[in-house]
């Protein structure tokens, strides 16, 4: 860095050419080893504020290392719901299992209830076809004749 023309002027008047190139130079010198010193402050600040921010931030590998470690919970997250769905679906599949069953065993026991009383029913009407043939046959000599010729009896 040069001094200014003014300064350099006053100090000529004051001590002389020599004199003031020297102290000119030595101003100068000066102001070059602040320049460097100054240099080195500010690089060395940077490097401490790098390496504090570089502790205080994550990092591209942290990152990394965090996103894996999510997708590992994740996954297993997902394998155990996955399990739990598949042991909910078993059981309700074995519930659903045993209630067709039963309603199978109810089904057939009113069939063989229902086919029952349609046996006796049709018993009874049978029964019944018959009692009217007897009494139609005793009340009526016409319809006796009748039937003796069907049943081929003489």
């Amino acid at each position: 860095m040069s001094i200014p023309v003014s300064l350099y002027e006053r100090l000529e008047q004051k001590f002389g050419r020599d004199e003031a190139l020297e102290i000119a130079k030595m101003i100068e010198d000066f102001f070059d080893e602040m320049d460097r010193k100054a240099g080195e402050i500010a690089l060395q600040k940077k490097l401490e504020l790098k390496d504090e921010l570089t502790k205080e931030l994550a990092t591209k590998a942290d990152l990394i290392t965090a996103r894996a470690e999510l997708e590992g919970k994740i996954e297993k997250v997902r394998a155990e719901l996955e399990g739990e769905i598949k042991n909910v679906r078993t059981e309700l599949e074995g519930k659903i299992e045993k209630v067709r069953i039963e309603l199978e065993a109810r089904i057939e026991n009113v069939r063989i209830k229902l086919e029952s009383r349609i046996d006796r029913l049709d018993l009874k009407l049978n029964l019944l076809i018959l009692l009217v043939v007897i009494v139609l046959t005793v009340m009526n000599p016409v319809v006796a004749e009748l039937l003796k010729k069907w049943f081929g009896i003489h």
